[in-house]
């Protein structure tokens, strides 16, 4: 065997055990003998200093220059146990280094310096263009790239396994780790990237058109804008034609837009105005209630199937209402409550008619609630002095009023 062939791999048994072991591991040995460890340094090479003089070698540094290694009259064994000489100690040169004996301060002394071979490599990254599988090749940035069966292969942790070159397509991002073997560009590894997420864009406006491919949205600005949905676009709220909603999504590789997500926008609660007051009439489809405790402002509600009605208030109860506005711009009571105001305390007074409204007298300085129920004797009209005898509403300042009948010469008294 060659000699140098053979110190190369006495180096490098020596050296194995010593890369293999953590930097902070415990040497022990099972008796009292010494342990015998051959001083050695292996790394890249950073850094060269010339020869200083005729019979001094060149002085190498590894480790980016923090550990420097003294060739003078070392042996260089080159890849293949070849000869070598201090011109293959160059920067980038991997080199495994047997120190001479006693070689404890540097730049440390050097016996035998080992060469390693270091296939030339390259990184390519971009999108393949094309992919051939029979031809185990593959085309990225205008080359073409071999795979081996050694090639190594990844990709994304959550896309699907990527083992081989009949997984990957044209236009996957992929950074290709590549040697020169035989003249031609092989890649030892293949990464595929996630692909860079598309820019989003989010719009509100009035579906105007629904496809089984694309929807057409009506913009605040007049414009339509149609976008392109699929299996994987989300549609929320089960929007229909005449339904805002909120689109978000990105360009598609046709330059349309393409939904990712389609959401209904839920209508805003409608504004309630709140009513007080006291019923004046109720009907089928609608009630007045007078607004003020002297009845001069009444408001009309519409009621329907879906107005509740609380406490059951009849003509003459006060009332609260909460009511909305309709497509028409009519108020829709939502909720007409009786208020309790107390029990109501009897009264019998004698006054001057001063008016009559529909439902409401003023007798003297006292307003009188007058329902179908009040009963009405002689045919009192403005002017004519009338007994009223009905029950004090607390809160209102009114009388409901249970009969009035006609007199003569009495003034009002209460």
């Amino acid at each position: 065997m060659n000699p140098a062939v053979r110190a190369a791999r006495v180096a490098l048994s020596l050296l194995l055990p010593l890369a293999a072991a953590p930097a902070a591991a415990q040497l022990s040995v099972n008796d009292d003998r010494p342990a015998m460890v051959r001083a050695a340094v292996e790394g890249v090479i950073s850094s060269v200093t010339p020869p200083s003089g005729p019979s001094a070698g060149p002085v190498f540094t590894v480790l980016e220059g923090l550990v420097a290694v003294d060739a003078t009259g070392a042996d260089v064994v080159k890849p293949g146990g070849q000869p070598g000489t201090a011109a293959d100690l160059v920067v980038g040169a991997r080199v495994a280094v047997v120190l001479a004996e006693g070689a404890t301060a540097p730049p440390l002394a050097a016996r035998t310096v080992f060469v390693f071979a270091q296939p030339p490599q390259a990184l390519l990254a971009g999108t393949v263009d094309s992919v051939e599988v029979e031809a185990r090749t593959f085309h990225l940035l205008g080359l073409t790239v071999h795979v081996t069966d050694r090639t190594a292969w990844g990709g994304p942790r959550t896309a699907p396994a990527l083992d081989g070159i009949e997984d990957l397509k044209p236009g996957d991002p992929v950074t290709a780790s590549v040697t020169n073997v035989d003249g031609k560009i092989t890649a030892f590894r293949v990464l595929v990237l996630s692909p860079a997420p598309q820019p989003m864009e989010r719009f509100r406006g009035v579906v105007e058109e629904i496809g089984t491919s694309s929807w057409k949205i009506a913009l605040a600005d007049g414009s339509v804008r149609q976008v392109t949905v699929n299996a994987e676009t989300r549609i929320v709220g089960d929007p229909v034609v005449g339904d805002t909603v909120e689109v978000v999504g990105h360009a598609d590789s046709a330059g349309g837009f393409l939904a990712q997500l389609i959401a209904k926008v839920p209508e805003a609660p409608p504004e309630l105005t709140r009513i007080r007051g006291v019923v004046r009439s109720i009907d089928r489809t609608e009630w007045t209630i007078a607004t003020e405790s002297t009845g001069a402002s009444t408001v009309v509600v519409k009621v329907d199937a879906g107005t509740r009605i609380v406490g059951d208030p009849r003509v003459g109860d006060t009332v609260e209402v909460l009511a909305v506005r309709d497509a028409s711009g009519a108020l829709l009571a939502k909720v007409i409550a009786k208020v309790d105001l107390g029990p109501p305390s009897d009264v019998v007074f004698t006054g001057v008619v001063k008016s009559i409204l529909p439902g409401l007298w003023t007798i003297g300085d006292v307003r009188v609630m007058v329902t179908p129920m009040t009963r009405i004797l002689g045919e009192p009209r403005v002017g004519d002095t009338v007994r009223c005898t009905g029950k004090r509403m607390p809160g209102t300042g009114m009388v409901a009023a249970a009969l009035i009948e006609k007199l003569t010469g009495s003034a009002a008294t209460l």
